[in-house]
């Protein structure tokens, strides 16, 4: 029978995972004991010899594991780190892609506005060169004075495309222009010309088919007379350059 090691062997034996120190205090404790025959002593000193190489090697890769973990732990810092600026540049290139968008898109609306005044200003000249050519056909006047009828004329005119403009319908009647305009008197008599002057002055909107429109009301033989699309438009245009001037 081996006899009962001391109280280090004890130990060893309650706690097999200490440290090589321990193994070697307890390997010599067994080489100590003068008791024990050689023949019963060599089988244990060999377990233990090798029990010892058995936890320096499982010390070493414990070593190496702490080695292996603390540099994945600082490559895993790097790759945040890298990750960060990353997060960073891209930002920036988002901020910079809205702010070329919206650059973009400012410049589609201002094209599209000069496209728009492009498109007006071919309708004017358009118009322009119709006007020119409706008043070299027409016939010179007979009038003993036809610069004072002439300039009263167009006060008319501009007094009626005015009013006209500004009617949410830009339409009215014979009767509410002949108002409005003023045209006619009561004679001696009380008679009430304006009827009368109202179709003469009838005829000199009828010299101007491209800005007024002249039909049937339905009512009474009446008439009623309409701005032209295109003199509309350039009733607009030399409205809005006067808002501009002023």
């Amino acid at each position: 029978m081996i006899p009962i090691a001391s109280e280090p062997l004890a130990e060893a034996r309650s706690h097999p995972h200490n440290t090589s120190s321990s193994i070697d205090l307890l390997v010599d404790e067994l080489i100590g004991v003068e008791t024990k025959p050689s023949s019963e002593t060599d089988p244990i000193l060999e377990i233990f010899q090798e029990l010892q190489t058995k936890i320096r090697d499982l010390e070493e890769r414990d070593r190496k594991r702490d080695k292996e973990v603390k540099n994945l732990h600082h490559k895993l810092l790097g790759l945040k780190d890298e990750n960060t600026e990353l997060r960073r540049r891209l930002d920036g290139i988002e901020s910079r892609q809205k702010t070329y968008n919206d650059e973009n898109t400012e410049l589609r609306r201002r094209l599209d506005g000069i496209e728009s005044w492009q498109q007006t200003y071919s309708e004017e000249i358009a118009y322009d060169k119709r006007r020119i050519s409706t008043l070299e056909k027409r016939p010179p006047t007979t009038n003993s004075k036809p610069t004072t009828i002439a300039t009263k004329t167009e006060k008319r005119l501009e007094r009626l495309d005015e009013w006209l403009f500004w009617r949410s319908t830009h339409t009215a009647t014979y009767s509410e222009i002949g108002k409005y305009l003023e045209l006619g008197t009561r004679d001696s008599k009380g008679k009430n010309t304006r009827r009368q002057h109202m179709y003469e002055f009838s005829k000199i909107l009828k010299q101007f088919p491209d800005r007024y429109i002249i039909e049937e009301t339905g009512h009474n033989n009446g008439k009623r007379v309409t701005l032209f699309s295109g003199w509309l438009r350039h009733l607009r245009i030399q409205n809005e350059r006067k808002e501009v001037s002023t």
